[in-house]
């Protein structure tokens, strides 16, 4: 069977396919160069991986104003693609305009055959294409029509069967082109917020918004009561300390810091109330050297800072289960030395003495990690999905059932925090405890990605998902380099078949390096428009480093930190008016 659809499929791209628009007459020329694509989620469908890449590969090339380049890329190449060297073209071949990669995915209906290209030029977007195929049979045809979008995109030109698409192109299955209006508004910096008409959801800014600048960089942050006073304390983890803050007024106020120990790397930040003593504890995923060095610590005003238990050997995490219930949830390291995530998340009891006893294996999907998922009711059907990101960066959506249902064609939850030490602090040739410079150099990097926060806005029963989405460009291609130029928090609703935003924040310079999200009790003046029904209110706090990723930012006094904190009104389009 899977032989015959092979010959089939290569059948196709050598008889050519229907409806695919060619640039010929265009004038402009476009030099691709073709890089493996991933089947590593194919299952079933690995077998077509060669066989789509090389139909994609040869139709684009049958283009005469389109040159495509199949090749692997040196050590050297990538090196210099990854420093944006100058020499990088030349060492790839003179003037590429893309680099083109895809991916293959089974779902619980079907497959999805993605494509991304990569710009060479650091002024232009990354290109990301997607189709599902419900049916084997239709992954010939719809691959032709992901070759017109792909030419179409390109040369600005439309398929036969494509001219009655809508401008804004809303389907699980194509390339999102957004009306005018919307890619305008994504434009614009910080102080905006913009909804989109998909779900009928409006988020608007409700009065003035706060902010602070840290010196430095700060690696995470979390909000709440930890002191059991009634009043959220903002509480942050930078390098070396740990910070508590205030909102007061107009200002966020500095209350209280704590010296971390030295080596100490923390890579995750979260509070909650798991021993049920009515106040927040802190809990601070961390490293130091080679070990798990996890913490868990206490405030309040009148004692401060408690270390309540140190060097515990599990990355902790307090998140809330498929049932709604607050667990607190941990994970091992692997057995090696560069092995810095073990397999398994784990629900964990914690102790009075405020040790830990593993309790239960946690039902999740291979490969999916602490820090990756949250579990989301995003259809009210039976059982709460699990919404989780990749290494590529890329969200997926599970099934109670662990089936994949979909996985994003863009990119979401960019972050440059790793698990274990920093590249080259924990080198020591000489110690059994330390990396060699080749181990070192070798060792796979595990990103923390950002926080997938789980709400719901429009109080319709089902959650929205909040996210960032970092600008990457040219370097999201490679898996141990992060670097962004640009983002934005976005929230995301269920469609039925995907998650389309609903409504984002302004852009912000630099990069996210964190976000929060919790509800509020409504403003006493709140009036909805004739058109809406308001639903509820919200805070969002949003963390960003302005200059990071730049040569300004290697200046001194330019890694400062920015927190940005906005109260949010969310209303709901009426019937009548939510089409």
């Amino acid at each position: 069977m899977r032989l015959s659809f092979i010959i089939i499929l290569c059948m196709g791209f050598f008889q050519g396919f229907t409806g695919v628009v060619l640039a010929a007459d265009s004038g402009k020329e476009y030099k691709l160069i073709f890089s493996s694509f991933d089947n590593k989620s194919a299952q079933k469908y690995a077998y077509l991986r060669d066989s789509v890449r090389t139909m994609i590969m040869s139709r684009l090339a049958s283009d005469d104003n389109i040159e495509v380049i199949d090749r692997v890329l040196s050590k050297e190449q990538l090196a210099a693609l990854a420093q944006k060297n100058s020499k990088a073209k030349s060492l790839i071949e003179g003037d590429a305009d893309y680099l083109v990669t895809g991916a293959i995915y089974a779902l619980a209906k079907g497959v999805n055959v993605q494509v991304t290209m990569y710009p060479f030029d650091t002024t232009k977007e990354v290109l990301s294409f997607s189709k599902i195929s419900e049916k084997q049979d239709d992954i010939i045809s719809d691959c032709d029509a992901l070759i017109s979008e792909i030419v179409e995109k390109m040369f600005g030109k439309r398929s036969a069967d494509g001219a009655g698409r809508s401008a804004v192109d809303t389907s699980v299955s194509g390339f999102t082109t957004e009306h005018p209006e919307v890619e305008y508004k994504k434009g614009l910096y910080s102080g905006t917020i913009v909804e989109s008409d998909l779900h009928g959801i409006e988020a608007k800014a409700n009065g003035i918004k706060k902010t602070l600048s840290v010196s430095g960089e700060m690696i995470a942050c979390a909000v709440g009561d930890i002191d059991g006073d009634g009043t959220d304390e903002l509480i942050s983890l930078t390098p070396s300390t740990l910070n508590i803050y205030q909102s007061q007024e107009r200002k966020i106020i500095p209350v209280d810091e704590m010296k971390l120990p030295p080596g100490l790397r923390g890579h995750a930040l979260n509070v909650a109330d798991i021993d049920a003593d009515g106040k927040l504890e802190i809990y601070i995923s961390a490293t130091n050297e080679l070990r798990v060095a996890s913490r868990i610590v206490v405030w309040s005003k009148t004692s401060g800072f408690t270390t309540m238990a140190q060097e515990i050997g599990w990355y902790l995490r307090p998140m809330k289960d498929s049932t709604e219930n607050l667990i607190l949830a941990g994970q091992k390291r692997g057995r090696t030395k560069t092995d810095f995530i073990g397999k398994g998340v784990y629900q964990l009891e914690l102790n009075k003495d405020f040790s830990l006893t593993e309790k239960k294996l946690l039902p999740i999907p291979d490969g999916v990690d602490l820090f990756d998922f949250s579990y989301a009711e995003l259809d009210g059907k039976k059982g709460a999905e699990l919404v989780m990101l990749d290494n590529d960066e890329k969200l997926r959506v599970f099934s109670n059932d662990n089936e994949l249902l979909w996985v994003s064609s863009e990119t979401f939850g960019g972050s440059k925090t790793y698990i274990g030490p920093s590249q080259g602090a924990a080198v020591d040739e000489q110690s059994q405890t330390g990396l060699s410079v080749d181990e070192d150099a070798d060792r796979e990097l595990k990103f923390v990605p950002a926080r997938i926060l789980v709400t719901d806005v429009d109080k319709d029963g089902l959650s929205e998902v909040v996210v960032n989405k970092n600008k990457s460009g040219m370097l999201g291609f490679f898996k141990r380099i992060r670097s962004y130029d640009g983002g934005t928090v976005v929230g995301l609703a269920w469609n039925g078949s995907e998650l389309t935003e609903a409504w984002r924040t302004g852009q912000y310079k630099g990069y996210i390096v964190d976000y929060l999200f919790q509800k509020t009790e409504p403003p006493q003046d709140v009036q909805a428009e004739s058109q809406s029904i308001y639903t509820g209110s919200g805070r969002l706090y949003v963390v960003n480093m302005p200059y990071s990723g730049s040569f300004v930012g290697l200046l001194p006094g330019m890694s400062d930190t920015r927190l940005t904190l906005y109260d949010l009104d969310f209303y709901k389009k009426k019937q009548s008016d939510n089409k």
